[in-house]
């Protein structure tokens, strides 16, 4: 089955039948503009159109309108979700199928052009995803959830979920800014600079190999095959050996490279992770020199891996073992003869001061009797002065 702006196509045994618009919806849907196609569980097929939703198990064509609940007549897609539940997208928001009557989600209200959904997708986790003018919502258990603008999905520009992978990815197309790519927490864009043959995405088409097909806006089919080859990792400029010593207090930095093996991630878009010893892995970021701050003295071990866009991370990360040597006024065996001999020259110093002070302990004791004898020859003399001067008055 063929959507087109000139009704349903359907190609059996290698040729090709036309079920154009019929304005009674008695021999096909009442508009010739399909949007988009969904098939249930019971095998009918459901067609979103410029004038509501038809659908046809084969033999008869039915047709639903804003008189059984739609939000709007015209229809971009149509969703079928894990239940078999029947979704609209339209451009007055989105609407579930509840027996034969519609129920409007999702902003119902005036038309607007932010009302707009263009696109309706689950994902692995079986939530509905809705794309449109106001940017993109994701149904959870409490309700819709508008994701919030950012650098990857840009508020202005219109973003659309177009599909969840096996492997956990989550695929938006971004109006004029190509492909991006959700997975593990971690964006990955896609434009036509990586080859993709337009960077504005209508449709994408999964093949059971897991090989993905993007139809551009203007450019054709690009084709996409994840690489499953982890990049290589290594330690300093290629070519060149690395330093294994560095003083301690000194600036450390480490430079370090990778390279897809089949190159299909340029060597500038590979990010990298690095760590310390036993610490933990700095989250991937473009390729930096890694500045260590102060690292104590001994032996240290760096590890380094890098992850190219499709997220493969190096199994073998590059490991540089170095040691941090002290400088040499900062060796103990300086510092213990610096104490040896401080303590030498203050046990010296000590000695002298004790002499010193001993020696001018004699000099006063010396001092003291030099000065008691005096004492005593003054008295002595006096005395013996004093008969001699009597007799000499007598005489």
């Amino acid at each position: 089955w063929v959507a087109t702006r000139d009704g349903l196509r359907r190609q059996v045994d290698g040729r090709w039948e036309h079920f154009p618009a019929d304005a009674a919806g008695e021999r096909g849907p009442r508009s010739p503009i399909i949007n988009h196609l969904a098939a249930d569980p019971q095998g009918r097929l459901w067609l979103a159109t410029s004038d509501g939703v038809t659908w046809t198990d084969g033999a008869r064509w039915h047709s639903e309108n804003t008189s059984d609940g739609l939000p709007s007549a015209r229809v971009y897609a149509i969703r079928v979700d894990h239940t078999g539940r029947i979704w609209a997208a339209t451009a007055n928001g989105v609407a579930r199928r509840e027996g034969r009557h519609w129920t409007a989600e999702l902003s119902p209200g005036p038309a607007s052009r932010t009302n707009r959904i263009y696109a309706l997708v689950e994902d692995g986790q079986q939530r509905l995803w809705a794309s449109g003018l106001d940017g993109i919502h994701r149904r959870e258990a409490e309700g819709w959830q508008r994701v919030p603008p950012n650098r990857w999905l840009p508020a202005g520009i219109y973003s659309r979920f177009v599909m969840s992978t096996a492997d956990g990815s989550l695929w938006f197309a971004v109006r004029g800014l190509g492909i991006r790519q959700l997975k593990q927490g971690h964006w990955t864009r896609y434009t036509s600079a990586d080859g993709l043959a337009a960077d504005t995405v209508s449709d994408v088409l999964r093949l059971p190999d897991g090989t993905l097909l993007f139809a551009t806006l203007g450019g054709g089919i690009s084709r996409y095959r994840a690489d499953r080859r982890p990049p290589q990792t290594w330690i300093g400029h290629r070519g060149e050996r690395a330093p294994t010593s560095f003083v301690q207090g000194e600036q450390i930095q480490i430079h370090y490279g990778g390279q897809d093996m089949l190159k299909d991630t340029p060597s500038s878009r590979l990010t990298f992770s690095y760590r310390l010893d036993e610490g933990l892995w700095s989250p991937f970021a473009p390729r930096a020199p890694a500045e260590l701050g102060p690292l104590s003295p001994g032996a240290h071990r760096f590890a380094v891996r890098a992850m190219d866009r499709d997220l493969n991370v190096d199994p073998t990360p590059a490991v540089q073992r170095f040691r941090v040597v002290r400088p040499w006024w900062a060796e103990p065996w300086l510092i213990a003869l610096i104490s040896v001999s401080l303590l030498g020259l203050g046990f010296g110093l000590l000695r002298s001061l004790h002499a010193v002070r001993r020696e001018r302990q004699a000099m006063a004791q010396q001092q003291a009797l030099l000065e008691q004898r005096k004492g005593f020859v003054r008295l002595a003399s006096h005395e013996l002065r004093k008969p001699l001067t009597r007799l000499a008055h007598r005489a």
